[in-house]
């Protein structure tokens, strides 16, 4: 049991595959029933397993001892994950951001925000990191399955899974990349709903969305009327 939950980075995102084929197959059978769309209980199941499958590699690697590329031991960092903490232990004590910092300023506050919230504890820093990243995944397939289905959610869990099998247990910035990618893409798909633009930005009139930025054409989402769908226009 013990040699399972070590190497569950190399089977949960293959569990979420052949889920998603179960879900696709009892949703064949059963049409609208519990499986359906709007099912409750089926969407519980999908992010208690998102967020179980996201965290249990982190476990994995504590209870078998096992060394990753940028994590000796599955928790103290090494190579580019070393130099990261050392960044955020150096913003603790007051220190400025050395030239290795300034790459990624970003993962680098991030992770100085969390040591701070773990009293500086490396491996409370790694579970929370870890729970962050599990929270975006459920917020990302839980909106996948209202829009597409419970086996469309169990599907795209799969990449997700694996690559944050690969990267929860380091202190690299691929761990802020992931929730902020997965919580953007929910957001689009949100706001690309019907009726839903407000998703799309926050400080805008309801019935226009502008999107783009500094040097790029302006694209103007407007919808005449409350009932009919978005029109787009450059």
């Amino acid at each position: 049991m013990t040699s399972w939950i070590a190497y569950a980075d190399r089977w949960v995102a293959l569990a979420a595959i052949l889920a998603a084929l179960a879900a696709a197959s009892i949703a064949w059978r059963q049409y609208n029933g519990m499986w359906g769309r709007e099912a409750r209980l089926g969407l519980w199941l999908l992010a208690a397993t998102a967020a179980l499958a996201i965290l249990l590699p982190v476990f994995g690697y504590w209870a078998g001892g096992r060394t990753h590329a940028n994590a000796i031991g599955g928790l103290l960092p090494w190579n580019d994950a070393a130099g990261y903490f050392n960044c955020a232990r150096a913003l603790l004590d007051g220190g400025a951001l050395d030239s290795f910092c300034q790459r990624r300023p970003h993962y680098s506050g991030y992770l100085t925000g969390l040591f701070a919230l773990s009293g500086e504890r490396l491996q409370l820093t790694l579970l929370i990191q870890a729970s962050i990243n599990a929270l975006a995944g459920v917020l990302f397939v839980r909106v996948i399955a209202r829009r597409w289905g419970l086996a469309a959610a169990f599907m795209a869990l799969a990449p997700v899974i694996a690559f944050a099998g690969e990267y929860s247990i380091t202190t690299l910035t691929e761990n802020l990349g992931l929730p902020l990618g997965l919580v953007a893409v929910a957001i689009l798909l949100t706001g690309i709903r019907p009726q839903r633009t407000g998703a799309l930005a926050f400080d805008v009139r309801r019935d226009t969305v502008f999107a783009g930025g500094p040097g790029t054409t302006n694209v103007l989402f407007r919808r005449a009327r409350a009932d009919l769908p978005l029109t787009m226009s450059a």
